[in-house]
């Protein structure tokens, strides 16, 4: 499940126009610390597939984890969890 570059832009900005503040900053985290650890980001998602909001977060977390210097592979949708996982591996320079 891979949305276009294009396609993650714009997902992603209509993501961060709606978001508090520290959410950058905790998504940061979560990327860096919890997805790094484990090999892979990830979110609960609309039991029926990704919707408009959830492929909004998708795009945000992938394009900040491509920002922070990791590869990531395409989301999965877990039908039995209602969960998208994506393996990230941080870029050898």
């Amino acid at each position: 499940m891979r949305a276009s570059e294009d396609q993650d832009e714009e997902y992603a900005k209509r993501f961060w126009k709606r978001q508090p503040k520290g959410m950058r900053e905790q998504m940061i985290q979560n990327v860096t610390v919890t997805g790094a650890n484990a090999g892979f980001i990830g979110a609960f998602v609309d039991p029926n597939g990704p919707n408009e909001k959830d492929k909004e977060y998708m795009s945000a977390q992938r394009l900040l984890a491509k920002e922070l210097g990791y590869e990531v592979d395409g989301y999965v949708f877990h039908k039995v969890s209602y969960t998208v996982t994506a393996k990230i591996r941080k870029k050898l320079r």
